[in-house]
């Protein structure tokens, strides 16, 4: 994890898997008592990382039709919550 980036589609998919697996409103597990521990270390980029975007891509949270279809419709909490805070 490198704290360049917040919000883009990589962070939308990860937390998007997370929330389902720990059963939020919406999933099929939901109202079961599960527990999630995530071990991430953060990585400091280097001089190649800074050359790419990866990690950039915020266009799924642009206004559309098309992503509210593709990607609001998977979780609109988690869309809108990252939306805001991007």
């Amino acid at each position: 994890m490198q704290d360049r980036f917040v919000g883009d589609i990589g962070d939308f998919g990860k937390y998007g898997l997370l929330r389902a697996l720990v059963g939020g409103p919406g999933s099929p597990v939901y109202g079961e008592q599960l527990c999630l521990g995530v071990v991430w270390y953060l990585n400091y980029p280097t001089h190649t990382d800074a050359s790419n975007f990866a990690g950039n891509d915020i266009r799924y949270l642009n206004v559309s039709q098309a992503n509210c279809l593709k990607f609001r419709s998977c979780d609109a909490d988690l869309y809108d919550k990252l939306r805001r805070l991007v």
